[in-house]
């Protein structure tokens, strides 16, 4: 009987070997490959946004400065935005917003258009990023992304309108825009 016991633990653990053994050469032979033709291409480039006169993500836009502004005054400037990298990229208005130069709070309206700034700065503008009112310099915007090609350039029109200053009786301020870009996969 015992002999009989042992035989039987030995076939068990004889199948049981074979099994996991069969379905782990099973499971490593599991491999691909395809060689790549003459028409195959890979994209590598370098990725480089410039907006303004600056190169990088961020730019501080002067001409929007917040030097002898009342409350209800906007100003208005075009900003070119340049693909300056060696591949296609998209590209998105991430933050934007004041920093004042001194104490107190100022919040500012912000606004864009795609294209060249028309006469009046009156009415938000739209297109480029949906209006919002700011009054930190990294307040999120989440503008849709643009497209720009290598050396491909697109003009922005900015309006910054003042809405209010709080804690000092004057303040000067710039305004700063933070850009994401990725690349276009093809």
């Amino acid at each position: 009987m015992r002999t009989r016991k042992v035989l039987l633990a030995a076939a068990g653990i004889l199948v049981a070997v074979l099994i996991f053994g069969s379905v782990r050469t099973t499971g490593a032979l599991w491999r691909d490959q395809q060689d790549g033709g003459s028409e195959t291409q890979f994209h590598t480039g370098a990725l480089e946004l410039s907006p303004g006169t600056s190169s990088g993500s961020s730019f501080t836009f002067l001409a929007l400065n917040g030097e002898n502004l009342a409350p209800g005054d906007a100003r208005q400037a075009e900003l070119d935005v340049t693909n300056t990298g060696t591949t296609p990229l998209e590209f998105a208005l991430d933050t934007a917003g004041p920093t004042v130069q001194g104490s107190g709070v100022v919040t500012v309206r912000l606004s864009g258009a795609q294209g060249a700034c028309p006469g009046a700065a009156t009415t938000d503008l739209s297109g480029a990023f949906i209006a919002k009112d700011t009054a930190a310099a990294s307040v999120g915007f989440n503008s849709s992304s643009r497209r720009l090609a290598p050396d491909e350039t697109t003009t922005w029109c900015i309006r910054a309108k003042l809405v209010s200053v709080s804690g000092v009786a004057s303040a000067t301020f710039t305004i700063t825009f933070h850009f994401a870009a990725d690349q276009v996969r093809p």
